[in-house]
């Protein structure tokens, strides 16, 4: 996913590894995309991943029974073993992000703007 982001233009560094501090079964490597935080939450097979992707509700504002406060638009996507949280309104991002990941899991509605 990451080389498929740099095949597209953006830069990318990375930044982080550590526990998920919002889904218990999964590792997060945090990213920055042109600057911009992206997460990557792995998770031990699809099936976990796919379990945990349905307890983050469609505005994003709540995962499991944590209510979130975000500084922008909340944007959750999973593919296979992972889900990808990116927190902004960075359209082009957004656009290559549903390109390799699939539809956002979150309603994004700037990307109809």
């Amino acid at each position: 996913m990451i080389q498929k982001l740099q095949e597209e233009g953006h830069t990318v560094i990375k930044e982080q590894v550590g526990k998920s501090p919002y889904f218990s079964s999964a590792y997060a490597t945090f990213y920055k995309v042109d600057g911009k935080i992206l997460a990557i939450y792995e998770f031990q097979n699809e099936q976990e991943a796919k379990k945990e992707s349905k307890t983050i509700s469609e505005d994003g504002s709540t995962i499991g029974n944590s209510l979130m406060e975000w500084i922008d638009d909340p944007h959750f996507y999973q593919k296979g073993e992972i889900i990808v949280s990116y927190i902004g309104s960075d359209t082009k991002l957004q656009r290559d992000l549903e390109k390799i990941l699939g539809k956002s899991i979150t309603n994004t509605p700037i990307l109809n703007k």
